[in-house]
């Protein structure tokens, strides 16, 4: 189960035996979401948002998806990292807040 990100209190991970679409599961204070990136012509074109259990807060959902539109694409690389190439993936902490 490849972490990817630590950003202000979430936890964003790939679990090891994922399926298409290229999707990431968030948590943050035991809520949990499911975050899809939709890709077309090698570039992602539309990312969706799921709760899967409880509810993130407001700002911590601001937080979320702040995250994943400016690192969509680094996402989708490390997908393929991951699952098609078989490479190790390191998470990556972000301690400064993202605009």
């Amino acid at each position: 189960m490849p972490k990817l990100y630590q950003y202000m209190g979430i936890n964003l991970w790939f679990w090891s035996d994922e399926h298409d679409p290229i999707h990431l599961h968030a948590r943050c204070n035991g809520a949990t979401m499911i975050v899809k990136l939709y890709v077309k012509n090698g570039r992602v074109w539309r990312v969706t948002y799921k709760a899967k259990s409880g509810k993130f807060s407001a700002d911590k959902e601001k937080a979320l998806r702040t995250l994943v539109s400016a690192m969509k694409e680094n996402i989708r690389t490390a997908w393929i990292d991951y699952f098609i190439n078989h490479q190790h993936i390191a998470p990556i902490i972000i301690n400064k807040k993202i605009k």
